[in-house]
């Protein structure tokens, strides 16, 4: 399955859900798309390196979901964690105007997020 698919499916699945579990979710789901297709000017890569850096911490956070390739997911066991976007090659982590859900909503403390553990 191509990244653009994995991505599109990750969008659909947490806009289904965002009324069941009364999330925001269509409204991320659209800045997404937007960015992946340069609508907006959010359409800005970062560069290989930090992309694949990034993919690294999503990897290792317990928010992230393997089977999705998601950060977090509505049909997890802790619907609750991430913000559901799609973060393997093609996806969030390759958008410069992205930023990591945990540092975003878990404090300073949180240690799997972009912010530690991104190479600059």
């Amino acid at each position: 399955m191509t990244s653009r698919l994995k991505l599109v499916r990750a969008l659909v699945i947490a806009a289904l859900w965002s009324d069941v579990l009364s999330r925001d979710a269509w409204r991320r789901a659209w800045n997404a798309v937007r960015a992946l297709l340069g609508i907006g000017g959010e359409g800005a890569k970062v560069c290989r390196t930090i992309a694949q850096s990034r993919r690294l911490a999503c990897l290792r956070c317990p928010a992230y979901e393997p089977k999705w390739e998601t950060c977090g997911s509505p049909l997890s066991g802790q619907p609750e964690l991430g913000c559901w976007c799609y973060v393997g090659e093609g996806g969030k982590s390759e958008l410069a105007s992205a930023s990591c859900w945990g540092d975003d909503n878990l404090g300073p403390d949180f240690e799997y997020g972009w912010q530690k553990n991104v190479v600059k």
